[in-house]
């Protein structure tokens, strides 16, 4: 159906009141595909982040493991 056809058939009122639902509809479901597809980006960001500090955290954790070792060996001296 087209925008005449309504309002010949339905009247203005009705028929602007259907065009802005349908018209409503369809921008949430954009916008709602939108924020998905942010979210989900988001998301790989936020792994990769979590994956490069625990790298880092585990090299850390090694050379204060060594450092230990070293003040150890200090002190038996």
């Amino acid at each position: 159906m087209d925008i005449v056809q309504l309002i010949t058939e339905y009247g203005i009122i009705p028929s602007l009141f259907i065009y802005l639902f349908f018209f409503t509809i369809k921008n949430n479901k954009e916008r709602e595909e939108r924020l998905i597809q942010e979210s989900k980006e988001r998301e790989e960001r936020l792994y990769e982040l979590i994956d490069n500090m625990t790298e880092k955290y585990d090299t850390l954790s090694g050379k204060i493991d060594d450092l230990k070792e070293s003040i150890e060996k200090k002190e038996k001296e």
